[in-house]
């Protein structure tokens, strides 16, 4: 009898940026958990890659009916009882077998390397090419021999109510390969919250698919992103159809190669990811997915080596589309420390805690006030694996490369060690912090957004009483004293008026700066313009407060 060993693996997940109605700031997220198995301690040189080479079976549509069947075998049967022992003791649904998991898996099974966790993007590729579209599952690899079951349900029965406690699974599929002397018998089960009609796969250049769905229980506001080929990211306008019924409609437009498509929602835990997937334009989908290993990954010794090393990589791939890199903020990177601890107390990759609440909640309590607040979480095994699997994720993408943020923390705890490598649990905030600003340069651009709406002259006595106005307000003095004030020095200031009005504004950058509400239907000829910057019982320090006199002959 030939002993088996397991890896319990929660590959990289994603929660959303922050979720819910908070304005500052609310992306999406995956969510995974992993399992308490028994862990491996071998430990081996890395190769330098490995390949996945598609077999002649490819789909032409995401969730296109009928989807495979899945093969019954002496070991599927005995793992998938297991579950639904297990499920019926937990009083919850059992994970229903999916033929589309047990293809993937069986393909991984040829080449998941015997010492470390796969790369989430192998294990995405061959969920996708069958027609998954929900994120990376929860993975359990298992060495054992297939043909001999006893060892592996004594291995893996322990962790069943565990492995069915981290997560709602509607799914389970079982893959095996024979390799060498043992054989790699992979386990998944993956979460499913939103149902679509077929999704194609592939386009022509200037070609478009609508993405019709329905939301699972308990989630609302759905979203959808997707990324170019260039990198850049797009909000998708999303229509609601019926009660948890969405459409939306994908677009090649003018661009050619890979587009990332995602899909998002809101439950009591915050943003989440539900389906992240490729839609190919002008070229067929790929067969083959090849990634370097962990020799390019090491593991970090402490939570600052890894911090460091993201940080590193967060600033690298702002350079390369041409962003100014992010301030480290230590404040920031204790918020994010804490969320990631609490993290791996629970399990849950999420951006909603129920003892902290939002990411807005933490920032607050950390003493720091800013107009945006904006955060990331996953899990991985890996710094450059956890980057490159929020940069993959449209909603976390258009985080770290956000134009309207300064200032990141990271927070990084490591937990468990799988098969030599250290599980992370992985927290990013990212705010705006303004730079001291020069009053005419934001003047000027205030003018020019005024003037753009309605032609208008410029009235030295209005911007004296504008700028002390601004002034004052930005020095601390309540707006209703210093309307006070104004109104005193428009009684001399303003005779040669009929009528002014008062638009009263603070924002974090004067691009948000919108006065076209106020002005298109005013009877105005003359403006009077105050600029002033100062600290915000909300936007923090560095607020930009602009103060607008409108005049009418």
């Amino acid at each position: 009898m030939r002993n088996c060993s397991l890896l319990a693996l929660g590959l990289v997940a994603l929660t959303s940026a922050c979720g819910g109605s908070d304005p500052r700031g609310q992306q999406p997220s995956w969510r995974s958990a992993p399992s308490a198995a028994t862990e491996s301690t071998r430990t081996s040189a890395p190769t330098a890659y490995i390949e996945l080479v598609a077999s002649d079976h490819q789909v032409s549509h995401y969730n296109k009916p009928p989807r495979t069947e899945a093969p019954v075998t002496p070991l599927s049967e005995a793992v998938v009882q297991l579950f639904a022992q297990g499920s019926a003791a937990a009083g919850v649904a059992a994970p229903i077998p999916d033929g589309r998991l047990y293809q993937a898996l069986a393909e991984l099974a040829e080449i998941a390397p015997l010492d470390t966790p796969l790369a989430y993007s192998v294990i995405e590729f061959a969920m996708q090419r069958n027609g998954i579209i929900e994120p990376s599952p929860h993975l359990v690899i298992i060495q054992g021999d297939m043909n001999d079951l006893g060892p592996i349900l004594d291995e893996l029965s322990p962790s069943v109510a565990e492995i069915l406690a981290s997560g709602s699974y509607e799914r389970i599929g079982i893959g095996a390969a024979r390799r060498g002397e043992v054989d790699m018998i992979l386990l998944a089960l993956q979460e499913s919250n939103v149902t679509t009609r077929p999704i194609v796969r592939e386009l022509a250049v200037g070609g478009s698919t609508a993405i019709e769905g329905v939301l699972g229980a308990g989630f609302t506001e759905p979203h959808a992103f997707h990324t170019d080929d260039a990198g850049k990211v797009h909000k998708m306008s999303v229509a609601r159809i019926g009660g948890d019924g969405f459409r939306t409609l994908f677009s090649c437009g003018d661009h050619n190669g890979r587009q990332q498509v995602e899909l998002t929602a809101s439950d009591k835990t915050g943003s989440t990811v539900l389906a992240n997937f490729p839609v190919w334009c002008g070229i067929a989908a790929p067969r083959t997915m090849r990634v370097t290993t962990h020799a390019s990954d090491p593991p970090p010794k402490t939570r600052e080596e890894a911090e460091e090393r993201m940080l590193v990589l967060i600033n690298s791939d702002r350079a390369e589309h041409k962003l100014p890199p992010l301030a480290l903020d230590r404040r920031l990177t204790g918020i994010a420390r804490l969320h990631s601890d609490e993290m791996l107390r629970t399990g849950d990759v999420s951006h909603v805690s129920p003892t902290t609440g939002s990411a807005g909640d933490r920032v607050e309590a950390g003493g720091v006030r800013t107009a945006v607040i904006l955060e990331n979480v996953a899990r991985a095994y890996g710094v450059a694996e956890a980057e490159l699997g929020l940069m993959n994720s449209p909603g976390h993408r258009a985080n770290l490369l956000s134009d309207e943020v300064s200032h990141v923390g990271v927070g990084i705890t490591l937990g468990k060690d799988v098969a030599g490598r250290r599980e992370l649990l992985v927290t990013q905030v990212f705010i705006h912090i303004p730079k001291p600003i020069r009053a005419e340069e934001v003047r000027s651009k205030v003018v020019a957004k005024i003037r753009s709406i309605k032609p208008m002259t410029a009235s030295f006595e209005l911007r004296q009483v504008a700028q002390a106005f601004a002034t004052e307000i930005a020095n601390g003095v309540a707006t209703e004293e210093a309307s006070k004030h104004a109104s005193k020095s428009l009684d001399t200031a303003a005779r040669g008026f009929a009528r002014v009005s008062t638009l009263v504004t603070t924002v974090a950058n004067v691009r948000a700066f919108d006065p076209s509400g106020s002005l298109g239907s005013a009877k105005v000829s003359h403006h009077g313009i105050g600029i002033a910057q100062g600290d915000h019982p909300v936007m923090g320090e560095g607020a930009i407060y602009i103060v607008v006199l409108l005049g009418q002959k």
